[in-house]
């Protein structure tokens, strides 16, 4: 309803401290209010209980200015520990240093005092060893000379006896020395051996029954034997006793070089880069060429390519040493159930397609296996290789391979028997690839030793080489001129 001379329309009249006169409306209603220079009678009380208030508000700003105070001071104090902090760090370093400086400066003392002992110590011996050296060059100077002296002397003595004879001297031709031919069969028979221990990865000759019926003479293959049973036994032996123990040596020392001690250590492969012994080892099939030639119409030859895996470039070194204790027991190996046909490791998955090769060339470098059955002999199941045709012609496509073949395939209730197969070292034996075989225990005290070659033919189809399906139901599909032989054999 009034307003004050200072224009503050917020300005109370009874708490104002302006001091000046209020204006009041005309038409107010409201009591006079005093004139300026009043003041109202409770205004030192209010002031009385301001001051409290002031008081606290000061002491807070103090409390504040001391923390802050102390917060810096804090943070200096701080700052000059992470100083000294550091500075120590660095002269610890600096010792560090000085230290290590220290250590290597006495190491190297150290090793000029080792070297300059060592040659102090070395320059007699070195004396020595030139001596020594030395020695050997004076005796043969002394000997070059004494030899010039000597020849010197022959050839004075003709012209000696001519000045005495007084006979005119006539100028000697220059003599041309040669050396003289090898006498006896030394540089053949060298030449020989280094043809024995290289395979042949060529061989070419025209295939016919009169050739095959000349090489299975020469090395006693009986035909009828292998059409029936599957398997013969080379009765004539084409290895010399030289050759026998340059083979077994060579054999017996790829056996040790290799890391697998299991069975899966026998098999080797020829490669482009192999050691003598290898190729030596592989050579023995040259002696054996010229028959597999005309029964197979041609085969794979080792070296002929470098498949990653093919029959023809590998080997299998098998050893059967004394304590061998076989596929099972003797009284148990006549059962063609423990016996397999083989099978490469990584396609052995029970019935998956089976692969297969032509024939089984086992060439028998050692043991007793000729007067015995229990020296490690090879046990075979024969004609199971055309009961098996038969039971694989029962089904279609490719053929099922298992381990237990002969359970899966024949009669388990009454399987075929094997037998063991006797040969001498320098003999070979022939089996065909489905023929049921297995391998004896050792109970001699002589380790056998046989060399096996895969033999692939050399006219299987595109795609076949490692399996051919159609050679699997019919055991004669690869050689053809097998039946000719046998008749002409009885004829």
């Amino acid at each position: 309803s009034g307003l004050c001379s200072c224009q503050d329309d917020s300005c109370c009249p009874r708490c104002c401290n302006c001091k000046t006169s209020f204006l009041v409306a005309a038409n107010s209603s409201s009591p006079p209010v005093p004139a300026s220079g009043s003041q109202p009678a409770n205004l030192h009380q209010q002031q009385q209980q301001h001051q409290p208030i002031k008081q606290q508000r000061n002491k807070q700003q103090q409390k504040a200015e001391q923390q802050k105070e102390q917060q810096q001071t804090k943070q200096q104090q701080k700052k000059q520990q992470q100083k000294e902090h550091q500075q120590q760090k660095q002269r610890l370093q600096k010792q560090k240093l000085q230290l290590s400086k220290q250590k290597l400066l006495t190491q190297s003392l150290l090793l000029k005092k080792k070297k300059q002992q060592q040659q102090a110590s070395a320059q007699p011996k070195q004396q020595q060893q030139q001596q020594q050296l030395e020695q050997p060059k004076q005796h043969q100077q002394q000997r070059q000379q004494q030899q010039q002296q000597q020849k010197q002397e022959r050839l004075q003595q003709p012209l000696q006896a001519h000045s005495q004879q007084q006979r005119p001297l006539q100028p000697l031709a220059a003599g041309v020395l040669k050396r003289p031919a090898a006498s006896g069969s030394g540089a053949p028979a060298a030449k020989q051996r280094k043809q024995d221990a290289v395979p042949l990865s060529v061989f070419k000759a025209r295939v016919s029954l009169d050739a095959l019926q000349r090489e299975a003479e020469k090395v006693g293959f009986q035909a009828k034997d292998y059409l029936r049973n599957g398997f013969t036994v080379l009765q004539h032996p084409v290895l010399t006793d030289e050759e026998l123990a340059l083979a077994l040596g060579a054999a017996q020392r790829v056996r040790n070089i290799s890391k697998s001690s299991n069975n899966g250590g026998e098999f080797v492969f020829l490669r482009s880069q192999s050691t003598d012994d290898r190729r030596r080892l592989f050579a023995l099939l040259n002696k054996y060429l010229p028959l597999l030639h005309q029964l197979l119409g041609g085969i794979r030859l080792p070296g002929s390519d470098w498949a990653p895996y093919a029959h023809h470039n590998q080997v299998q070194v098998a050893i059967k040493r004394p304590g061998f204790e076989g596929y099972g027991r003797l009284d148990q190996m006549s059962s063609s159930l423990v016996g397999h046909i083989d099978q490469p490791s990584k396609k052995q998955i029970a019935g998956k397609a089976a692969a297969n090769y032509s024939l089984l060339l086992g060439v028998v470098l050692s043991g007793d296996t000729a007067s015995r059955s229990d020296a490690g002999n090879l046990f075979v199941a024969p004609r199971t290789h055309t009961m098996l045709a038969e039971a694989f012609r029962r089904t279609e496509g490719p053929v099922p391979w298992y381990a237990d073949i002969a359970g899966q395939h024949l009669d388990p209730e009454n399987p075929p028997r094997m037998k063991a197969v006797r040969a001498k070292p320098g003999q070979a034996i022939l089996m065909h690839h489905q023929t049921v075989h297995g391998v004896g225990p050792n109970h001699s005290d002589e380790g056998r030793v046989n060399i096996y070659f895969r033999i692939t033919s050399k006219g299987r189809p595109e795609g076949k080489l490692l399996s051919y399906p159609e050679a699997m139901r019919n055991p004669l599909r690869e050689t053809p001129l097998l039946r000719e032989l046998v008749e002409g054999q009885e004829r």
